[in-house]
């Protein structure tokens, strides 16, 4: 490449690398291909390696004697074939604030329970597409400044207490394409207190207990999209000061409590793709006097009444809320056309509209 000066070998291992004329550093790793040039970003001052990335390298195992960093920030491990990974091979990465280990070949149950015990610092650790099932219980005790936890697609079938069990700060926690399907422990997430985001997409969730958020006293953005609840329970929103995102879209929600958000600040509401085939007008009103700026209730793609869904839709904008208006300018078919053009309300729909589903 042109351009390239200032060759040096590190003193670690044998990683050599050359600064382009942009100022970035490109490194060789002795596991990586021959052509696998990777970046390498070094600190100012002292000119430590600082971020060091080996995606895609074919690497099959880590040892200590690998990875002595000691000023090194974040580590780009995804995308290899990482099968093993010795007891200490983080040890010498005391400054570490991010690792991604996503898609691997390990299993969770074969790390080292201590495999981050001198990275203090962690802010942030991705674990996705990877087995984590069995995961030692105490893996993350210690990382009292993590932040953003990754365990996409890791075979979860239930809440794994390597997560729940350790006092975190944790902000976001994502859990999306697992297995989980009963969420029915209300100190689940007792631990959370400092709770952001959560997002639980893609499981195969059919029950929620009714305290099972009330922990989460930060909480602002919640995803239940595409799982399999029928039923939230009344309270199991309510009074969340700080909630500011729902997304309960793609399930298969079949009726919603008037008062299921009484006390939130929504901005942004998605029951869309369920089975929702009323929506009473109290519903709106409970919601309308708990929202925060311009609120977007969605809620296209439910086998609602036609004459109920124009009802719905002059509420919608005698409260000035946003929904897909482009869902509703008459070229798309969005509602179910029935003899008499009056909605009548959820008990005489109720049979007909479970037959018409099933």
């Amino acid at each position: 490449m042109a351009g390239r000066v200032l060759c040096w070998l590190a003193a670690a291992v044998a990683l050599s690398s050359c600064r382009d004329g942009l100022g970035y550093d490109y490194a060789t790793w002795p596991a990586c291909p021959a052509n696998g040039l990777r970046y390498v970003k070094r600190g100012k001052a002292d000119n430590k390696i600082t971020w060091l990335n080996l995606e895609h390298c074919n690497l099959s195992s880590l040892s200590p004697n690998e990875l002595i960093y000691p000023g090194l920030e974040r580590l780009d491990l995804e995308h290899n074939n990482i099968e093993f990974i010795e007891n200490g091979s983080f040890d010498s990465l005391i400054s570490l604030e991010s690792v991604y280990l996503n898609s691997n070949s390990f299993l969770g149950k074969s790390l080292p329970s201590s495999l981050f015990r001198n990275c203090r610092r962690l802010l942030r650790i991705e674990f996705s597409n990877n087995d984590m099932s069995d995961t030692p219980a105490d893996l993350l005790q210690g990382l009292y400044s993590l932040d953003f936890l990754d365990c996409d697609n890791c075979s979860l079938r239930e809440m794994p207490i390597f997560i729940t069990g350790a006092k975190l700060p944790i902000k976001r926690l994502s859990l999306n394409h697992n297995q989980l399907t009963r969420l029915e422990n209300p100190a689940t997430f007792v631990n959370f207190s400092n709770l952001d985001s959560l997002i639980l997409e893609s499981n195969k969730i059919e029950y929620l207990d009714v305290d099972l958020l009330k922990p989460l006293t930060k909480i602002r953005y919640i995803s239940l999209m595409s799982n399999k609840i029928r039923r939230i329970p009344e309270q199991l929103f309510q009074n969340k000061s700080k909630l500011r995102i729902i997304n309960l879209a793609k399930n298969i929600i079949d009726y919603i409590p008037d008062n299921v958000f009484l006390g939130n600040l929504l901005s942004t509401l998605d029951l869309s793709n369920n089975r929702l085939f009323y929506i009473s007008e109290n519903f709106f009103s409970v919601l309308r006097k708990g929202i925060w700026g311009q609120p977007q209730f969605y809620f296209d793609g439910n086998p609602l009444p036609c004459a109920c869904l124009n009802e719905l839709l002059v509420k919608l904008k005698q409260l000035n809320i946003y929904y897909r208006i482009t869902s509703y300018d008459g070229k798309n078919k969005n509602c179910i056309m029935l003899d008499n053009f009056k909605c009548l309300g959820p008990d005489t729909y109720q049979e007909f509209f479970r037959k018409l589903i099933s």
